[in-house]
């Protein structure tokens, strides 16, 4: 990842921190946050079946549409 493509400068510092906005925030999640960037962990005494029923119930709607594509169409 270049510098140019991060949402954060190389040295946190109070006044950077300051200097994000909310648009800021809503764009970094609505990037990064998509299936292809997640793993999806299921420890416990469950099935496989029951795990991948809850995984579809949870998440079946969840593409790699961006999210704010797909909040705007709920």
């Amino acid at each position: 990842m270049n510098a140019k493509d991060r949402y954060y400068p190389e040295t946190i510092t109070e006044a950077s921190l300051q200097a994000i906005t909310l648009n800021d925030i809503k764009a970094f999640y609505s990037k990064n946050i998509i299936p292809s960037n997640a793993y999806l962990t299921i420890v416990g005494n469950i099935s496989v079946s029951e795990a991948k029923a809850l995984a579809k119930k949870s998440f079946g709607e969840w593409n790699n549409r961006s999210n704010s594509e797909l909040l705007a169409t709920k």
